[in-house]
């Protein structure tokens, strides 16, 4: 377990500095909150990201969210909105159990270590408010 939040936190980490580096300021930018559960609960604590789908022609701003208590928003503290249109949206949770701010800040990762990863059709020019349930899908857009 100590192995897996070891490789799971870099990835957070360099995603998160990807993300929030994309995209300059002139960008228009939509709120996007919501909901995060796994297996029906509230995700503790956790990142979300959309990517623009570039794969469906969107080359908009990367925005993204931190979870907490099984809610996002990225009008938040250190959030991103999203500039709307195909996404990829990708979500790391955490137990927030026993936190070591050393090697686990958030605590173990759920969904066995797995991202949950699908691509989404947002509107393109509003705020949106979405719900994901972790468990849909794991891994994969």
């Amino acid at each position: 377990m100590l192995k897996q939040q070891w490789i799971v936190l870099p990835v957070v980490a360099m995603t998160l500095a990807v993300v929030v580096g994309c995209g300059g300021s002139d960008v228009d930018r939509y709120q996007a909150s919501g909901t995060v559960t796994y297996q029906g609960n509230p995700v503790p604590q956790g990142t979300i990201m959309f990517e623009p789908d570039t794969s469906k022609g969107n080359s908009g701003a990367a925005g993204m969210a931190m979870i907490v208590e099984g809610r996002y928003d990225t009008a938040s503290e250190g959030g991103k909105g999203i500039s709307g249109g195909p996404q990829i949206v990708t979500i790391q949770g955490f137990d927030g159990v026993d936190p070591n701010p050393e090697y686990a800040p958030y605590g173990s990762p759920i969904g066995g270590g797995k991202s949950y990863i699908k691509r989404f059709d947002f509107p393109e020019a509003q705020a949106i408010e979405q719900d994901f349930e972790m468990a849909d899908v794991v891994d994969g857009p």
